[in-house]
């Protein structure tokens, strides 16, 4: 749903708030990893709701954190990558930059 200085605002979503991509391929890379294959699950975040409201009781980021905790809880998690700049134009495009002070992706998850 999207917002308007506060309040649900009539109008449809042009884009989800973020993106799930699943790769399998082959583990040439991982010596830590006992497998022949490796999955990667990638979440790359498409709006700044996640990371505009510093407060503890972000309700968007709690959300955030209860999805990628279902998400480890379903997969053998080996490793874990966290990336606030892996999207840059996402970033600066919603200027994301003035909240990384404050948006620490190892807190949410």
């Amino acid at each position: 749903m999207q917002y308007a200085k506060g309040e649900p605002a009539d109008i449809d979503s042009t884009w989800d708030p973020l993106e799930v991509t699943v790769l399998l391929f082959p583990n040439t890379h991982y010596d830590n990893i006992e497998s022949m294959y490796v999955y990667s699950v990638n979440v790359r975040l498409l709006s700044n709701l996640w990371v505009v409201d510093p407060t503890p009781d972000n309700l968007n980021q709690k959300y955030l954190a209860d999805f990628l905790e279902t998400v480890a809880d379903q997969l053998p998690v080996k490793q874990v990558r966290r990336e606030i700049h892996g999207s840059a134009d996402f970033w600066f495009d919603f200027g994301i930059p003035e909240y990384a002070s404050h948006f620490d992706p190892e807190e949410i998850f």
